[in-house]
């Protein structure tokens, strides 16, 4: 009997061992989760309209977010379940103390429900919600359910839900989350308020990275964040997952060229040198280059989508040298390429004019020829 009592107390030893060994990290998408509107990035608008209809009482009695993906969507809805139900009071800045505010962020609140609609999409699902709407909150203000990917509903589901957004009880708050909204139906977005996430700007991104990277005591350079922005194409999570990606593949500092290598892509100079090469028309430097990164394990679509992007900047940069002071580049060499760029153009425009009136005048010529000719022949 002692022996058996030793190997349950190791047992539970264990347990409690690897259970705080396993909850010791925390990936930063979920442990920056804005807990407040005033912590949400890049939309404005949708926090603007929200204060606004709490802090008045005017609340609806359904919401759609829609957006690609990691932009705000989840955590938005869930900042308005906490405003609404804070037992402090119904307002924009929930208390975050109160039990109500900390089982919702725990995910274990009774009167909020997150139902994945890709894996409850059919009748019965859909029916069984239903019934639930009808009965009181348990503990608080507003039952509140988020429908997650709700473009995946079939048809019939939609079509049960339409008489209850309409018309729900005083006491529930619907609101869908999707990235496909050109699939809900228009009978069911007509009864919404339909708010529309952008996708955060390159410079929006590299503020947040910073200042988390910065709070997580981690080194970093400036083109490491701004290729890790580039990467996460919009999506703040996804930004932050690569960046949790490549805090484990550089061993904690994260530079540009170890940043560039995990991404399978080139330092942003490199790239720089690819289009000063075009610009300059120097088909060895350019071969060269070629022949380096082909030993490089580099994603060419990627490499593509770089030059275009520096192309773009270049562009951008000959009608107004003002947006160089929002990037990170080599702004000289910008310059420098620019003024080739334009050197290059000003040639092609006088070689176009030569041969235009080159041509217009043999035009001419064969016309007085021809003419000519017939006036000799009457």
């Amino acid at each position: 009997f002692q022996c058996l009592m030793r190997k349950i107390d190791k047992s539970f030893a264990y347990l409690n061992y690897t259970n705080k060994d396993i909850m010791s990290y925390q990936v930063l998408a979920r442990k920056w989760r804005p807990n407040d509107f005033s912590e949400v990035v890049g939309q404005e608008h949708v926090v603007q309209a929200l204060s606004n209809s709490l802090d008045k009482n005017k609340i609806h009695q359904a919401f759609v977010l829609s957006g690609t993906r990691g932009v705000g969507k989840t955590t938005i809805a869930r900042i308005l379940a906490k405003s609404l139900n804070c037992e402090v009071g119904l307002d924009s800045k929930p208390c975050h103390e109160c039990s109500t505010c900390v089982s919702i962020s725990e995910g274990s609140f009774m009167d909020f429900q997150e139902i994945d609609a890709a894996s409850s999409r059919g009748v019965d699902d859909t029916k069984q919600l239903l019934e639930t709407v009808m009965h009181m909150p348990s503990s608080s203000r507003y039952k509140v359910y988020l429908l997650d990917e709700v473009h995946m509903l079939s048809t019939q589901s939609f079509n049960m839900l339409l008489k209850t957004l309409e018309e729900p009880p005083e006491h529930v708050i619907f609101i869908l989350a999707t990235t496909l909204p050109e699939k809900i139906p228009a009978t069911v977005l007509s009864r919404c308020l339909q708010f529309n996430l952008k996708n955060l700007t390159n410079t929006q991104l590299i503020e947040r990275l910073s200042y988390i990277l910065k709070e997580e005591g981690i080194d970093f350079e400036d083109n490491a964040i701004a290729q890790i922005a580039r990467a996460g194409r919009g999506s703040l999570r996804d930004s932050l997952t690569i960046a949790d990606q490549a805090i484990a593949f550089c061993e904690g500092k994260l530079t540009d060229k170890e940043v560039a290598k995990m991404l399978g892509t080139l330092p942003s100079d490199n790239v720089l040198k690819l289009v000063k090469c075009i610009a300059e028309r120097d088909s060895k430097s350019l071969l060269d280059n070629l022949n380096e990164i082909n030993q490089l394990s580099v994603d060419y679509f990627r490499l593509i989508d770089l030059i275009l992007e520096n192309l773009q900047l270049l562009a951008f940069a000959k009608v107004s040298e003002e947006i160089l002071d929002q990037i990170d580049l080599n702004k000289d060499e910008i310059k420098y390429i620019v003024n080739i760029l334009n050197l290059n153009n000003a040639e092609l425009m006088n070689k176009e004019e030569t041969q235009f009136s080159s041509n217009l005048y043999i035009k001419l010529r064969n016309i007085s020829n021809a003419c000519t000719c017939k006036e000799d022949k009457s």
